[in-house]
């Protein structure tokens, strides 16, 4: 049976923007850079700058669709 893929938040730097991502463990390396899919083009030059959490891909498939109950479970 193969290893689940786990999965690291991270900041990740281009220039003057910062952007927050789930990638693949094996890509969270503080200083490395990567190559994004946005917008349907790829987009060279984000570094890793920070790591945070993390999980294995059945977590953060279910907890990428939380924002969907946030309504049910408040108040609001």
């Amino acid at each position: 049976m193969a290893k689940e893929t786990q999965y690291v938040q991270c900041i990740l730097k281009k220039n003057t923007k910062l952007q927050t991502s789930w990638i693949p463990e094996r890509y969270a390396v503080i200083g490395k850079y990567l190559k994004l899919l946005e917008n349907e083009m790829w987009e060279n030059g984000w570094q890793v700058v920070s790591k945070g959490v993390k999980v294995s891909k059945n977590s953060l498939d279910i907890l990428s669709q939380s924002h969907k109950k946030t309504r049910s479970a408040s108040d609001i």
